[in-house]
């Protein structure tokens, strides 16, 4: 669970929710949700990154990811996803359950027009998300059940998630929906909070009710930081090392 927040009518209004059915897993290469095989010839590619981040966690991750791709000259291209009544931080409580329903839905809520750049200027595209209440965060359905998501049309997508614990079930909805805009999985990044549960829960709910780290207050440091820490920023490089591995005809 990563933040929260209410539906909207204004800017891009979401189409009919997709709705997840049976899907099998995305398939990913190599070792896990870190499969990108580190060997081929390298070819320069046009990046489009479309995120939401409320925390940073999502942003920090795609900026360790993309790295390496702006090192090797890869162009990357930023888009994040605006909602149209942002979302409070720290969440007061009220808000933050009345949520639920609308992440349950899969509907999204309205966001801000992303200015996408033209589909043939773009290779492939990472799609930065978090589940909220086992679901992707609304912004992030807002985005994929909305006319912009035909830039995932006939694209390699490699979706990035930051998340507490559970994200099997958001990201079975996720891969739906990029199958759905005709979108093609090749590979995924899931970077965890690794404290154990259910600390991470309190660690969790703590930072986003009051906006700070409960490791940072007196006597908290028993406590574990919250979210990715030091070993999944260092995953999340080596993730977009393997990215600058692959070859044109491997996409």
């Amino acid at each position: 669970m990563g933040a929260i927040g209410p539906n909207t009518p204004a800017g891009i209004a979401p189409t009919a929710p997709l709705t997840p059915n049976a899907l099998p897993l995305a398939p990913s290469r190599g070792r896990g949700s870190q499969g990108i095989p580190l060997r081929g010839e390298t070819t320069v590619l046009r990046w489009l990154v479309i995120y939401y981040s409320q925390t940073g966690q999502t942003k920090r991750a795609l900026d360790e990811v993309t790295t390496a791709l702006v090192a090797a000259d890869h162009a990357v291209t930023w888009r994040a996803i605006e909602p149209v009544e942002p979302y409070p931080f720290p969440w007061p409580q009220r808000p933050f359950w009345g949520v639920a329903p609308l992440c349950k839905r899969a509907v999204g809520c309205a966001i801000h027009p992303l200015n996408l750049p033209p589909a043939d200027e773009v290779d492939a595209i990472l799609l930065g998300a978090q589940p909220w209440f086992l679901a992707p965060a609304p912004p992030v359905m807002g985005f994929i059940n909305s006319a912009a998501a035909e830039i995932l049309r006939d694209k390699p997508v490699f979706p990035v998630i930051t998340c507490r614990a559970a994200w099997r079930q958001a990201y079975r909805i996720l891969a739906l929906t990029i199958h759905a805009h005709g979108g093609r999985i090749v590979s995924r990044l899931i970077l965890k909070d690794r404290a154990p549960t259910p600390i991470n829960i309190l660690t969790t709910v703590h930072y986003l009710w009051r906006g700070r780290e409960i490791h940072d207050a007196p006597l908290g440091r028993i406590w574990p930081r919250f979210g990715v820490d030091d070993w999944g920023w260092r995953q999340a490089q080596h993730f977009g090392k393997g990215l600058v591995k692959l070859g044109a005809n491997k996409l």
